[in-house]
């Protein structure tokens, strides 16, 4: 009576129903392998205390159950059946309006926070509680982030990444920002808008939600060399074209620009100078 002995209740009747629940979830995720044991004592962290044990026993999706055990111990068969799982939300995603690109973002960012946790940390994904399908589950977690980030404030999170990268950027656009704020907020805005929505979604990461280049890899199932260079690439583009945009609404030439900046760097040199004298 392993299995029940592990929900604190040895008896016959509970071990065969057990016994039959495991051999639906064994089938149900094909090539999952979860220590019997385990499984059992994952479904007993979830009865409910108030009902009688063999109805709690009913309540639990336990065979959904068994692929979260097999997710967290990152087998692939397992995984692949999540990554199942959270294409499936799609349809629901896309009625509600997210773009394709929204929705890229929005499942990564879903797979990444509920399988990805901190060393020593359980992963989120043992928070499913096993009261409704897995699915079911996802998609209501997928409809409130997509639901959050609808009701974000564009406007605000543009003005917060402005003043994020030009402070830990270019110190000559730092200066021209404080002097022509007008004229740059317009010039960054434009080059904000030039990003895809994935470049977009991954300077979020990295400046407003301060996911570490490790979690932004992990977000879009690359490397972590490869995130960092998209977000080198990202930077670069941003600033090129907040530049140029810049310039053309301050109505100045190449060259007359190029003076400019000079002479904004001059000032710094000299302020800097002068403080360390």
């Amino acid at each position: 009576m392993a299995l029940s002995r592990a929900l604190g209740e040895p008896s016959d009747a509970l071990e065969a129903l057990l016994q039959v629940k495991l051999q639906e979830a064994r089938e149900a995720w094909p090539g999952v392998e979860v220590e019997p044991e385990t499984w059992a004592a994952a479904v007993g962290e979830r009865l409910d205390p108030e009902a009688p044990l063999l109805e709690a026993l009913g309540r639990i999706e336990t065979r959904d159950l068994y692929l979260v055990l097999g997710c967290v111990a990152q087998q692939r068969p397992a995984l692949e059946a999540f990554d199942r799982q959270l294409e499936l939300l799609r349809p629901a995603l896309q009625r509600a309006g997210a773009t394709s690109t929204l929705i890229d973002d929005l499942l990564a960012q879903l797979r990444a926070r509920l399988l990805v946790a901190p060393e020593g940390t359980p992963p989120k994904v043992l928070q499913y509680g096993g009261r409704a399908r897995l699915g079911s589950w996802l998609r209501v977690a997928a409809m409130r982030d997509y639901g959050a980030q609808a009701n974000r404030r564009p406007a605000d999170d543009d003005a917060e990444l402005e003043a994020l990268l030009v402070s830990t950027g270019d110190p000559e656009l730092e200066e021209l920002r404080h002097r022509f704020r007008n004229e740059f907020r317009g010039a960054f805005g434009v080059a904000l808008r030039a990003l895809d929505e994935r470049d977009r979604a991954i300077l979020r990461h990295h400046l407003l939600d301060r996911l570490s280049i490790d979690r932004i890899g992990a977000l879009y199932d690359v490397h972590r060399s490869t995130a960092a260079r998209w977000l080198v690439d990202i930077r670069g583009r941003l600033y090129a074209r907040t530049q140029e945009e810049f310039r053309v609404r301050l109505g100045l030439a190449a060259g007359e620009f190029d003076s400019l900046m000079a002479m904004v760097l001059s000032q710094l040199t000299y302020s800097v100078g002068r403080e360390l004298s």
